[in-house]
């Protein structure tokens, strides 16, 4: 197939657990986009360069029939990655860049949840355990650090940062955000805009959902996508999580630790780039900090 090498007209890079789901899907609807589909992310830019620009359009089906849409990826891992905005800016300089910001310990906390799902964090290991020895848990919290870095790279003209309080208090206002950061035609939808997305659920054992999620990953390398979907169609993945909704909170000391750990970086959004925190300022002062 062939595309124009600079082909790639947005990248909404997370970090994870900011609503990037909940982005995917609804733009997957839209005709006028076209987003990988035989994978919700394709890791190119991070981890799987090495297979080339014509390995990662063969992800874009839409392409085959309409070059004029415009492609684009949703893709949380790239927030951190050092090679990743070099790389996407080698492709395309005028690229946009979607960040999703959300208040950061409580993105922690869910981030938590969702790696113990995974089983990529033993079940009896804490929040502040996890804090320590998990170094993708406060890496991805670093979010001043990183932003800067692809502001560095794209100009704060390309690098849009929409906050996901706003769309947990209305998604229509924030997919209208959304597509206005996009430059794209606001869309009439059957989703339901409101519908969670890739909620954390606990494990009913460590070992087997950290073996069914390394098997995942190792047939989407080999390129069965269509074994990965029929398993999904099979329900496997629910057999192996609780049906119990997962209740986790933290107590008053964990959160303080946590934001200890985070906000000298998290505050330079205010300070430096002028940012309105209120809304996670709002949540602090609930937790008397």
């Amino acid at each position: 197939m062939h595309v124009n090498q600079n082909k790639l007209d947005f990248v909404a890079i997370g970090p994870f657990k900011t609503g990037t789901s909940w982005i995917y899907n609804y733009l997957a609807s839209y005709q006028q986009i076209a987003l990988p589909t035989k994978v919700k992310e394709t890791f190119f830019f991070d981890r799987k360069f090495d297979k080339g620009t014509d390995w990662y359009y063969t992800h874009f089906e839409q392409l085959k029939n309409n070059q004029k849409v415009k492609v684009g990826e949703v893709a949380p891992s790239y927030f951190s990655s050092i090679e990743a905005p070099k790389r996407i800016y080698q492709l395309n300089p005028n690229c946009k860049i979607i960040v999703t910001f959300r208040e950061p310990v409580s993105r922690l906390t869910s981030f938590y949840l969702h790696m113990k799902q995974r089983g990529e964090i033993k079940s009896q290991t804490s929040f502040l355990e996890a804090l320590s020895e998990v170094d993708i848990l406060h890496n991805t919290a670093l979010y001043y650090h990183h932003l800067s870095r692809w502001i560095n790279i794209f100009g704060l003209d390309n690098v849009k940062v929409i906050f996901f309080e706003s769309l947990v208090k209305s998604p229509l206002e924030f997919s209208q955000i959304l597509c206005s950061k996009l430059d794209i035609n606001l869309e009439q939808t059957t989703n339901d805009l409101s519908q969670k997305v890739n909620t954390s659920q606990s494990p009913v054992n460590h070992n087997l959902a950290k073996l069914m999620y390394s098997s995942v990953n190792l047939l989407h390398n080999l390129g069965l996508h269509k074994l990965v979907d029929y398993g999904k169609n099979l329900g496997i993945k629910q057999l192996l999580l609780s049906k119990k909704a997962q209740k986790f909170e933290l107590n008053k000391e964990e959160f303080a630790a946590a934001f200890e750990l985070v906000k000298d970086d998290v505050l330079m959004l205010e300070s430096s780039l002028g940012m309105d925190l209120s809304d996670w300022r709002q949540i602090w002062q609930e937790k008397e900090i």
